[in-house]
């Protein structure tokens, strides 16, 4: 029972540091679009920008959700950079019904993201 509650707490940690990520992206999405009219970025440029802006979010959150749960960070990490990369798929699928890009560009975005949040989870 004890057991259960523990990782219950954890998916519930992991759900809220999933959010942080989340806020994370948002506001470097609006430091992105600040620079997009100031400056008149490129297409690369943009694309570069949004997976900086992937990376930072992972890494973020899974930094916050090793410190605060201690234990197999690098997994959990793993899990938060997946769920993320994840929930950004379905959300497009949802409001686009279609997914962008071709496997190459989903899977880079995928293991990125992952990587990302795996490398947070070892740092914290």
């Amino acid at each position: 029972m004890e057991q259960s509650v523990k990782t219950q707490s954890k998916l519930t940690q992991m759900i809220k540091m999933l959010l942080v990520a989340y806020l994370v992206t948002g506001l470097l999405l609006l430091i992105l679009a600040f620079l997009l009219c100031k400056f008149q970025l490129n297409e690369n440029q943009i694309h570069l920008g949004i997976l900086v802006t992937y990376i930072l979010s992972c890494f973020v959150g899974s930094f916050a959700l090793g410190k605060s749960i201690r234990q197999r960070c690098f997994l959990w990490g793993m899990g938060l950079g997946a769920s993320y990369a994840l929930l950004l798929t379905v959300v497009t699928w949802i409001t686009e019904r279609k997914i962008q890009g071709d496997l190459k560009e989903f899977l880079i975005t995928y293991g990125l993201c992952i990587m990302a949040g795996a490398l947070g989870g070892m740092l914290s």
